[in-house]
């Protein structure tokens, strides 16, 4: 039987990173949302997090959000996984709603890392994760000030994932209330 070829790859988590903006990752998270919604044309997906915010640095990760009604969610993880999406071990507290898969994606010679939310279309959290995202690209101050913490939090080094997904999940809550 012939191996299919499948265009996310296996997620590789890189020790937290600070990248400067990255003009390309817009295209590359549209890229990437039409792979998906080939095989899913019902599924709404929108960019969401500091990705989606042309000009903002930060981690370089993709994040994005896929919505369904609950009664789906089953279908969008195996279409998922059948593209190359692996369940995800990143568990940010601001998306334990959610589930989340991650996953490797290569655009033009250069390999970038997805994270998707799969949720339900009466989660909070699509609002949450929208407003975050639009505030971000509206408000320069705001968007400085969460650039900055990120930039700290990588100057610091040695520091892994879990506590880089802590500190900005406290961020973005103080921001949701």
């Amino acid at each position: 039987m012939m191996e299919v070829s499948k265009p996310f790859r296996s997620y590789e988590p890189l020790p937290p990173q600070f990248k400067p903006a990255d003009p390309t990752i817009i295209l590359v998270a549209d890229a990437a949302i039409g792979i998906i919604l080939e095989e899913m044309p019902a599924l709404w997906i929108e960019h969401v997090g500091s990705t989606a915010v042309a000009g903002l640095a930060g981690s370089g990760i993709i994040d994005l959000m896929l919505v369904c009604p609950a009664d789906q969610i089953n279908h969008v993880n195996q279409t998922l996984d059948r593209l190359g999406f692996q369940n995800s071990t990143f568990g940010e507290p601001l998306t334990a709603i959610a589930l989340q898969k991650a996953a490797s994606f290569s655009f033009e010679g250069k390999t970038y890392q997805i994270h998707a939310y799969v949720m339900s279309e009466d989660s909070p959290r699509i609002n949450e994760f929208r407003n975050f995202r639009d505030r971000l690209r509206l408000d320069a101050a705001f968007r400085s000030a969460y650039q900055d913490l990120k930039r700290s939090f990588f100057s610091r080094g040695g520091l892994g994932m879990a506590e880089y997904n802590r500190l900005k999940s406290e961020f973005i809550e103080k921001f949701l209330r």
